[in-house]
């Protein structure tokens, strides 16, 4: 009987303490988010001031397919190469050393197994604005491909870049295919600004306040 007591306890503080544990791993998870984007802010404006002040396209077609993330692995980690597995410009790491290094460029908060339809190497869990393209110069169906100068964005610190997402890229952050559970801590979404700024709002919020519509002409 004491036994049986003595494991009721066992569990009943194993029960306790299983949903602090996690919620402590959650918060964790977020603040490393929250400093990867700050330093993928440095490494944005590290890659404008060798590219004639450009940031890098949401998908460089020409003369080979990059996503936004791809020219700035090269910056963050020179002498990271795996030619095997990468027929870009530069070489990149292979998916086993995105798994084991966790690199600022992939977001914690996704899932680390890299399951059919989840973030992979080239999916890391953040997001670049489509939406900058569009309103600068209107929409156009190769708005990703657009490599903008950072003088031509009148609102710096209102106009969203990157957000945590599914995808590599974003409209906004209430689309369904691009917002997930997992990347809202307390219904917040972290997000940051072309200045390198990082703010925390909902994403009704990021909506409301318009920041959608920024840079605005």
């Amino acid at each position: 009987m004491e036994l049986l007591v003595v494991i009721s306890i066992i569990g009943l503080l194993a029960g306790l303490a299983i949903p602090a544990i996690s919620r402590a791993q959650k918060s964790a998870q977020n603040t490393t988010s929250i400093s990867n984007l700050r330093q993928i802010g440095v490494l944005l404006n590290l890659y404008s001031s060798e590219n004639s002040g450009r940031l890098p396209a949401a998908r460089q077609q020409q003369p080979t397919q990059l996503h936004w993330f791809e020219p700035l692995i090269p910056l963050a980690y020179p002498t990271v190469t795996n030619p095997t597995t990468w027929k870009g410009p530069s070489p990149l790491p292979s998916t086993s050393w995105w798994k084991k290094a966790k690199p600022v460029l992939r977001n914690p908060l996704v899932d680390q197994a890299f399951k059919p339809g989840s973030p992979s190497w080239w999916n890391p869990g953040y997001g670049m604005n489509l939406r900058i393209g569009n309103n600068l110069y209107g929409y156009s169906s190769n708005s990703m491909e657009i490599s903008i100068p950072l003088m031509q964005i009148p609102q710096p610190s209102r106009t969203p870049v990157i957000s945590p997402s599914k995808q590599w890229h974003y409209y906004d952050p209430t689309m369904t295919n691009t917002v997930n559970t997992n990347f809202l801590i307390n219904g917040n979404l972290s997000i940051l600004f072309v200045d390198g700024h990082v703010e925390s709002m909902t994403p009704q919020k990021y909506m409301t306040d318009g920041l959608d519509k920024y840079p605005r002409q």
